[in-house]
């Protein structure tokens, strides 16, 4: 979703064509429904609840989402996902600040490509 409606993206066309690359990594994309939605309020309730600041409402779609699906999350929102993927059981990766998951992130695409996944 972020990805979608970064304002950038129609002011510099070198972050269009990033952007364009990273849907190449995207395997399936997931309809947002009242499961989703229903989690993604409990989140923002029990982040609330531990004294946290509430994930805004789009991340907390995407961390609903991680969880129901039990995806990877890969972003450089630890504020956000760090405390969600603890407690709803979903993989978060931030390979922007973290060396060793920026190179789990790489060898996992990597042996993908080799697999002939990707």
């Amino acid at each position: 979703m972020e990805l979608l409606s970064f304002s950038e993206i129609e002011t510099n066309p070198l972050i269009k064509d990033k952007r364009e690359k990273y849907f190449l990594l995207i395997d399936e994309m997931f309809e947002i429904d009242g499961q989703t939605t229903k989690l993604a309020a409990e989140i923002r309730r029990k982040a609330k609840l531990a004294g946290r600041t509430a994930p805004k409402r789009p991340d907390v779609l995407i961390a609903a989402a991680a969880s129901i699906h039990k995806l990877l999350l890969v972003s450089n929102n630890d504020k956000d996902f760090q405390w969600a993927s603890k407690n709803y059981g979903f993989t978060y990766i931030n390979p922007i600040l973290n060396k060793a998951h920026y190179k789990a992130f790489c060898n996992q695409f990597e042996v993908e490509k080799q697999n002939g996944l990707k």
